[in-house]
């Protein structure tokens, strides 16, 4: 069935219904995982599952995911302190099968069977290999649980912070060069933006403008990619209950971004110094945090920015000490690079 004990951000279970949820954040609380539902079993599905015939549709929007979780699965659905939120979490008895990305990328590469999708995906995490070792690298999404179709996208997870660097600054190199690996072209970004616009306000121009700095999703021979790189808990040193979050409601605010060196991982975070809170209850606010992909490489040390998000108080439990963060990946939440605003 795989090791529950070392679920982790890209990694996906089966639970008992035979729907299959994908597994968020990097911390776990005990003997239970947080995880979403993606993919449900159903006669009508368009996805079909390569290993056994089942048909399964994919849980497309947030809208529909939360109506998933609230149906069959309210009992996953709880307050957990960790968060300051509630929280879907899978009892870890309720899994049935884990799909592991490392272990799946593994058995491509020797499949001969390869389709094109899964032949895209393997020479692209080959090119990776160039800069890191191969076991650090694993292939999630659709591919991972073999449900892909023939325009799915590759979804790669890198594990380990000094992996995450080697590709990142490999990648910021071979994506102006190379022929294969590109940026989004115009067609994609208008796609982009209507679906992120309807979470994260912000006009055409300064969308591109963002994304235009971005190489952790781009195209591979023309087929959408996207990278998360994952830091370990051990590398972070934290552990579940090291922190309990209390939300203090929605906060705007204006700030320099000191150090962005963990922006380019999931979860990502940006250390701020706030020039101004320009809604909700000032507080001396020390980073900018989120789980979402959308929110990384946004911006760099010296940069300008504004963000709308949660302010959360964060209260380390064994040292009393309390910091203040914004955390961003509610509907409506931003990050906007001056430099780059229209």
């Amino acid at each position: 069935m795989g090791n529950l004990m070392e679920l982790i951000e890209g990694h996906y279970v089966k639970v008992r219904s035979g729907d299959i949820f994908a597994v968020k954040d990097i911390v776990q609380p005990p003997g239970k995982v947080i995880a979403y539902p993606k993919y449900v079993l159903t006669p009508s599905g368009s996805r079909i599952c390569r290993e056994n015939g089942a048909r399964y549709r994919k849980v497309e929007t947030v809208q529909e995911l939360y109506r998933v979780l609230c149906g069959e699965y309210s009992s996953y659905v709880v307050y957990d302190a960790f968060y300051g939120r509630e929280v879907p979490e899978v009892p870890l008895s309720d899994v049935v099968r884990v799909y592991d990305p490392r272990v799946k990328l593994q058995e491509l590469m020797r499949s001969p069977l390869q389709d094109d999708v899964t032949r895209d995906v393997v020479d692209f995490c080959k090119l990776l290999s160039r800069v890191t070792p191969i076991d650090s690298i694993g292939v999630s999404g659709s591919v991972l649980v073999s449900l892909h179709e023939s325009s799915s996208d590759i979804d790669v997870v890198v594990y380990g912070r000094e992996h995450g660097f080697r590709v990142y600054n490999y990648l910021k190199n071979l994506v102006d060069v190379s022929t294969d690996v590109r940026r989004y072209d115009e067609i994609l970004l208008k796609r982009l933006y209507i679906s992120r616009g309807r979470e994260t306000p912000m006009n055409f121009t300064t969308f591109v403008r963002h994304e235009e700095r971005r190489v952790l999703e781009g195209l591979f021979r023309g087929r959408e990619y996207f990278i998360r790189l994952i830091q370990l808990p051990s590398e972070l040193g934290i552990s579940y209950g090291t922190y309990v979050v209390r939300k203090l409601g929605t906060c705007i605010v204006k700030a320099i971004v000191v150090d962005a060196s963990e922006s380019i991982f999931t979860p990502c975070r940006y250390k701020i110094k706030v020039i101004e809170f320009l809604e909700g209850s000032e507080r001396e606010v020390c980073e900018v945090y989120s789980l979402r992909g959308r929110f990384c490489e946004l911006a760099s040390e010296g940069d300008t920015v504004i963000c709308r998000g949660t302010l959360e108080e964060v209260h380390y439990v064994e040292s009393g000490e309390i910091r203040y963060r914004v955390y961003l990946g509610d509907m409506g939440d931003y990050l906007v690079n001056l430099a780059l605003k229209y």
